[in-house]
């Protein structure tokens, strides 16, 4: 259910765009926001782990939410897609028998990461 998103662009363009846009000299906004959703999202998917082992789906859902927060932030539109299928699962508890979420998610937050860094270069 989850890996569904073929087809879908990594990045969210409109959302990145208006980011470098509210650039200044000398303070990128973007910049800021995903080096912070860099620091954190490894962070993010081990809690999500955890939540996984202990079979919580409540705590499942409040960290797949701040997932779905932050990947709209920063233009991250492949895990923000997956975030909202996945806190669907967390509201009928099917999450704690899919099998890769995890991994899922991590892939698609590398995935967007890479994607950036080629922009950079």
């Amino acid at each position: 259910m989850l890996e569904d998103i073929e087809g879908m662009p990594i990045v969210e363009e409109k959302t990145v765009s208006e980011l470098v846009g509210r650039d200044s000299e000398d303070d990128s906004l973007f910049e800021r926001l995903f080096q912070i959703y860099v620091e954190e999202y490894p962070e993010l998917l081990r809690d999500l782990r955890n939540a996984l082992s202990a079979k919580d789906s409540n705590a499942c859902y409040e960290v797949i939410h701040q997932m779905k927060g932050s990947a709209a932030a920063i233009g991250a539109a492949r895990v923000f897609a997956l975030s909202e299928k996945a806190i669907k699962l967390c509201e009928s508890k099917e999450i704690l028998s899919q099998k890769g979420v995890v991994e899922i998610l991590e892939g698609e937050m590398a995935a967007y990461c890479e994607e950036i860094k080629k922009r950079r270069a």
